[in-house]
C-alpha cells in the first residue's frame, strides 16, 4: 500500500514543495513501514526525512522491532556545485540576483 499526501503550507516568498509518503507491507511473519517526508524549497534547499520500522514475529519469541532513521539535507548551491544538471544552475543564479 501506498499512501502520498502534498501538504499546503503558508505562503512563503519561495516556491514549496512538501509531500509525506507511507508504504506499508504485511507478511505472514513480519511487517515493514516506511515514512518519507520530503521538502524542496526552489532556490534555497532540499531535505528528506526517512523512518523505517521493521517488525519480525513468531509464535516462540517476542517481537522484534527495528527503527532506522535517516536525516539528509543539502543546498541548492551544494548541488549546483556538483553539477547536476543546467537547469538546477539556472535556477541558482535566477535566486542570486
Amino acid at each position: 500500500m501506498l499512501l502520498m499526501l502534498y501538504l499546503a503550507g503558508r505562503r512563503n516568498p519561495y516556491p514549496l514543495l512538501k509531500s509525506l509518503e507511507i508504504q506499508k507491507r504485511v507478511m505472514p511473519s513480519c511487517w515493514f513501514l516506511l515514512l518519507r517526508f520530503w521538502l524542496r524549497v526552489d532556490g534555497a534547499l532540499m531535505r528528506l526525512r526517512d523512518t523505517r520500522v521493521f517488525c519480525t514475529f513468531n509464535q516462540n519469541s517476542k517481537p522484534l522491532i527495528i527503527r532506522e532513521i535517516c536525516w539528509r539535507e543539502t543546498s541548492f548551491k551544494a548541488l549546483a556545485s556538483k553539477s547536476i544538471d543546467n537547469e538546477t544552475k539556472e535556477k541558482q543564479e535566477e535566486s542570486e540576483k
